[in-house]
């Protein structure tokens, strides 16, 4: 337990009570962020690598990255408010649905007369920016859709590639799941418990999804349609099926772990402050020397300032601080919406007898109008067969809050599907009506005003987004056409239900979201504001993340490219830095890489364990049973991919393995190659035993099973058929996280994958490989201590070269874990840390050492600079 006040001197009431009144922020500041004390240190004496304004998704994805390529960057994230909400609102109980909108919304920005005074069914203000720690992260809806190549066009190339580049590890970050595979792992017993806790996503979210995809032609101009992928995997609330994604909670961990990494000289601390007001950038001839902040100035000297604080405050930041930015603010977009409610009889549907007691479903849709600009729908649908009793539960897991069924309209509908339309609509990028401007206001952070006007091209759009909405639920989702379908007309809390579609001012919403364009990215100087390094033209030291870089808006939630794009801001700024981290730039596995990847010693042992598997299924083959299915299993890792290249950068760099990050991007980048032997082991295996079924079962993630497919199909010789199933009675590939019928969820334990294959398919193991002890039998599991793996090896002496084939891999394994586990604890005072996993048993150098070792190849997926 920690003490109960922050001084030593005055702790447990002794010698006086000691302090009353803590406010929240206080508490907080003590524990994750700096206080005053320390944002006086942060100010006069501390030097940083990055200064971070904002603590949003942007800011998030970019420290995170860069903590990631280097623990020791040293980082400072400015964030203007304070501390609200813990996580996403719709995460805790029901009352704090009331601090959407309100005062948890600021204005730093004058709307123009123009805008303000349209009339209704007319654009007529922007929503505003959420002032608190997690900024938008707190209260958004979390749908993160992947644009098309063809929906981001107007962007540049390097853009377009940049956001595919990242796309897999942001969703990653984000914790994005399809609607449709939220409850795919639960069979019947599985689904019925989670329908007792809260709706489902099953038989309906199914129904629906086919339904769309088979009429989507009816909608007339619509392009696409698939289940909605949402932020809601469990992240750091690891005990929820269903948690919107936020920010504070992933920061905060940061914070934890740099903090750790810190105490033990192997990473540097992760600062955050609260309440800061970033003003203006002092800049002498292009070039940021430090902030003025609502608290002082702070000097910057080698920092680089990342703008992660939304799209219109960093424009308004950078024309009061950059006047020689000329474009900066000439373009806007956004996105203008329509809110349709509408219901049709449950009955009607031929799966109605089949639907839980609620159920949900989650289905977007996108579109073009007859001038090629875009929209989409958000289609969120409510089965509730009880709205009385489930009304709270219903408005904790909507998939989009913003954009929701009240509980009027779902009380007054027990026995009907309430369907939810959200229709966003780009706004045009062209319209020279359309921009901010600074004004005479003496506050630099607001002194701007903003205008918007729809033009002749954003009415056609929002005419077609619309013709499409009532298309969508008439033609493709009543089964009885326009008829069965009712519309919602009134307030959400008050109102009717009828056969007649709301009118133009019913439907349009006066406000728009998603605004972005302020500081447009264009490779050519005078094109755009910000370049294809995201610094603004003509400025050294200062980059911009966000929707402000779109050149065009397209319709689609920005969330998650936003992400990638700071991702990859992240990466490029780590070529340019110089090597960090002295005191563990250098570990143990040099000799162990330059092993594996330069010995002939290497090549002689994996050429005689194919030789000895070739003998051994020769062996068992001549004595088979005809009546009998045959198998082999097979680790992937250092047993049939030989992974040398990574493992040889992560030790240019003094890195560790990170199996979400670095690890995963080396996986998705599909550069594996063969090992010696592998590739004529697996000619002869399908010429000589053609049914000899080969099983790969690999400790590799479910998340990266098409690109390890793909690798694994650039060798003709792989027997890869059936391993992009995802159906375990059918795959030849077992990943983890893969669910088998074992226990009925996604198992990570190699052996449920193996009595899988021989309990319910039927096949007998005649032979396995593997580099890894742990690949034959759980005796070798990294939790067991050394000797009792080694007495192991004795038990098992008949296996060895039988039927089990060990391959050599001296760089990782479950020896390094279980020899790091069975380490004593080892006091700071000795050797700076308690040597307990496995980086602790990395070298360190001594931290006046600046040399990083010498080596080439260094690839893409670690993102090192050239040495």
């Amino acid at each position: 337990m920690g003490a109960a006040a922050a001084s030593e001197n005055f702790n447990f009431g002794f010698p006086t009570p000691g302090p009353q009144e803590p406010t929240p922020q206080q508490v907080l500041d003590h524990v994750f962020f700096s206080s005053e004390t320390g944002w006086k240190a942060i100010r006069e004496k501390e030097q940083f690598d990055y200064v971070v304004v904002g603590s949003g998704f942007c800011a998030l994805a970019f420290v995170e990255r860069t903590l990631e390529h280097e623990p020791g960057a040293r980082i400072l994230v400015l964030e203007r408010g304070p501390f609200f909400l813990p996580e996403h609102f719709q995460n805790l109980p029901l009352p704090y649905q009331q601090t959407l909108g309100g005062l948890s919304e600021t204005f730093p920005w004058t709307l123009s007369a123009k805008t303000a005074q349209q009339p209704a069914g007319k654009i007529s203000w922007q929503h505003g920016m959420v002032p608190f720690f997690g900024g938008r992260s707190i209260l958004w809806s979390a749908w993160c859709p992947r644009p098309t190549d063809d929906e981001m066009a107007g962007w540049s190339l390097n853009m377009i590639s940049a956001a595919r580049r990242n796309f897999e590890d942001a969703e990653r970050l984000l914790n994005v799941v399809s609607a449709d595979k939220i409850d795919e792992g639960l069979d019947d017993a599985g689904i019925a418990m989670a329908a007792r806790r809260r709706p489902i996503y099953g038989t309906m979210q199914r129904a629906l999804q086919a339904q769309v995809a088979a009429k989507l032609q009816d909608v007339g101009s619509a392009t696409r349609s698939m289940a909605a992928p949402i932020a809601v995997g469990a992240g750091v609330q690891e005990d929820l099926d269903f948690a919107k994604f936020s920010t504070p909670a992933p920061l905060l961990d940061l914070a934890m772990k740099q903090a750790r990494l810190a105490e033990t000289g192997e990473g540097s601390p992760l600062r955050v402050v609260c309440n800061v007001r970033v003003e203006r950038i002092v800049q002498e001839d292009g070039v940021a020397t430090a902030l003025k902040t609502s608290r002082g100035v702070v000097n910057l000297r080698d920092a680089r300032v990342i703008l992660a604080m939304g799209a219109l405050p960093p424009a308004t930041l950078l024309m009061n601080s950059f006047p020689e930015l000329p474009l900066a603010g000439q373009r806007f977009t956004a996105h203008f919406i329509s809110s349709i409610v509408a219901r049709i009889p449950r009955a009607d549907f031929p799966f109605a007898d089949e639907l839980a007691a609620m159920e949900l479903a989650a289905i977007y849709i996108a579109g073009k109008s007859p001038d090629g600009m875009q929209y989409h729908i958000q289609l969120s649908v409510l089965s509730d067969t009880n709205p009385a009793k489930n009304a709270r539960r219903a408005a904790r897991y909507m998939p989009d809050v913003v954009a929701t069924a009240s509980p009027e309209q779902i009380q007054s509908s027990p026995d009907h599907l309430i369907f939810v339309c959200a229709a966003l609509g780009e706004l045009d990028h062209r319209n020279p009506d359309s921009w901010m401007k600074l004004n005479d206001d003496d506050d630099p952070t607001t002194n701007v005003l903003l205008q918007i006007l729809a033009n002749e091209n954003d009415e056609h759009t929002w005419k077609a987004m619309d013709e499409g909405a009532f298309n969508l639920l008439e033609k493709v989702l009543s089964p009885k056409g326009k008829d069965a379908v009712e519309y919602w007309h009134g307030t959400p809390h008050s109102g009717e239900w009828t056969v007649n579609c709301p009118s133009e001012i019913e439907r349009r919403v006066p406000a728009l979201v998603h605004e972005g364009s302020s500081l447009w990215m264009d490779d050519v100087d005078g094109k755009g504001v910000v370049g294809a390094d995201y610094r603004p033209h003509g400025v050294k030291n200062v980059y911009v993340t966000g929707a402000g870089l779109w050149p065009k808006s397209g319709s689609w939630n920005p969330t998650l490219t936003m992400t990638a794009l700071a991702q990859d801001l992240a990466d490029q700024l780590r070529k340019e830095m110089p090597p960090l981290s002295p005191g563990y730039l250098h570990h143990n596995n040099v000799d162990a890489m330059l092993w594996q990847q330069a010995s002939a010693e290497l090549e002689a042992c994996v050429h005689q364990a194919y030789a000895i598997a070739k003998m051994r299924i020769a062996a068992a083959m001549s004595d088979a049973d005809p009546e009998k299915r045959y198998c082999i299993t097979t680790d992937l890792d250092e047993t049939l991919f030989d992974n040398s290249a990574y493992n040889e950068s992560l030790v240019a760099l003094g890195r560790n393995f990170n199996e979400r990050g670095s690890w995963a991007r080396y996986c998705l980048s599909m550069q594996s190659k063969l090992l010696p032997s592998v590739a004529e082991f697996y000619k002869w295996l399908a010429a000589d035993h053609p049914n000899l079924r080969v099983f790969f079962v690999t400790s590799r993630r479910e998340e990266v099973r098409a690109a390890t497919v793909q690798n694994l199909a650039q060798f003709q010789s792989i027997p890869v058929a059936d391993a992009d199933s995802t159906d375990p009675a059918i795959t030849s590939l077992f990943m983890r996280g893969f669910a088998v019928p074992v226990g009925s969820t996604p198992n990570d334990d190699k052996f449920a994958h193996y009595n899988h294959i021989r309990e319910n398919l039927g096949y007998e193991v005649i032979l396995q490989l593997g580099d890894n002890a742990a690949d034959f039998s759980a005796e070798f599991h990294h939790r067991v201590p050394p000797n009792e793996r080694r007495k192991a090896v004795a038990t098992h002496a008949a296996k060895w070269g039988h039927c089990w084939i060990q391959l050599p891999n001296p760089v990782y394994g479950s020896f390094l874990q279980s020899l790091a586990a069975s380490l004593p604890k080892v006091s700071v005072a000795e050797d700076e840390g308690s040597a307990r996993t496995p980086s602790d048993l990395r070298v360190r150098l001594p931290r006046n050492v600046t040399t990083t070792p010498k080596m080439y190849f260094l690839d893409p997926w670690i993102d090192s600079p050239e040495s």
